[in-house]
C-alpha cells in the first residue's frame, strides 16, 4: 500500500498530528514538557488551538502518540524474531531513542506517573503509518501498542517456545522486565550509555528467566 493511495483527509490529519509531534520532540530537547504550550505547537504548525484538540485530547496525549508509532516499527522489524529477540529488540531500539531525544523518555515516564492509570496506545490511521516509515512495507498490518502490551506478548511467546522456564509467572515477568524499561532512563543521566545499560540490565533479568 502506498501513501498515495490513502484519502485525502486521512494523509492530511496524518501530516498535521506528525508536525505536532515533531515540533514538541524538538523543544523536549532543550526544554521540559511542562514549558512547552500548546499555543506554540500550533503557532508552528500554522494550525488553530480548537483544530490542536480535534486531534488531541490533551497535550499528554502527544506523549501517548509518540509510544503508539514508535510501537508499530518496533512490531514491523520485530515479527519474525523469538519471545527473547523481540524483547532485546524492543530495549536496543529504546536506548537509540533516548540517545536521538535524552529528554523524552523521562517526559512519558513523568506524565505516566502523573496520569496513575495505566498506559494506553493512541489510535493510528494507515497514512500516518506509511508516511512516518515510509521504508516498512507492513506497517499499516500492525495495530499500536504500549510497551507492556509489547512485552508481555514476547513474554508469552517466549515461554510458549521454551526460551523461558515453565513456571515463569508472566505477570510478574513483566513487572521486572518494566521495571528494567523505565528504571534505566531515571537512573542513567548519560544518553549515550542509555543502550548499554539496557542490554546489561535486561540479560540480567532474562538470566533468571530463562531455561538453564
Amino acid at each position: 500500500m502506498k501513501l498515495s493511495d490513502r484519502p485525502l483527509r486521512e494523509r492530511n490529519a496524518a501530516r498535521t498530528r506528525l508536525a505536532l509531534l515533531d515540533a514538541l520532540v524538538t523543544r523536549l530537547r532543550s526544554r521540559s514538557f511542562a514549558d512547552v504550550g500548546v499555543k506554540e505547537l500550533c503557532r508552528e504548525v500554522g494550525i488553530s488551538e480548537p483544530t490542536f484538540f480535534n486531534h488531541f485530547g490533551s497535550k499528554g496525549a502527544l506523549l501517548e502518540y509518540f509510544i503508539s508509532l514508535w510501537s508499530v516499527s518496533v512490531q514491523c522489524r520485530g515479527c519474525e524474531l523469538s519471545g527473547v529477540e523481540r524483547l532485546e529488540l524492543l530495549f536496543e531500539l529504546s536506548g537509540e531513542a533516548i540517545g536521538k531525544n535524552p529528554g523524552l523518555m523521562q517526559e512519558i515516564i513523568a506524565h505516566q506517573i502523573s496520569v496513575r492509570r495505566q498506559p494506553v496506545s493512541y489510535p493510528l490511521n494507515c497514512a500516518e503509518r506509511l508516511q512516518r516509515y515510509p521504508e516498512l512495507a507492513d506497517a499499516c498490518d500492525h495495530d499500536p501498542q504500549t510497551v507492556p502490551e509489547m512485552v508481555m506478548e514476547a513474554l508469552k511467546q517466549a515461554r510458549a517456545a521454551g526460551e523461558l522456564r515453565d513456571d515463569v509467572d508472566l505477570e510478574l515477568a513483566l513487572v521486572q522486565v518494566m521495571a528494567v524499561f523505565f528504571g534505566v532512563p531515571a537512573a542513567e543521566p548519560h544518553a549515550a550509555r542509555a543502550t548499554a545499560v539496557y542490554r546489561a540490565a535486561l540479560k540480567a533479568t532474562l538470566g533468571a528467566l530463562t531455561v538453564r
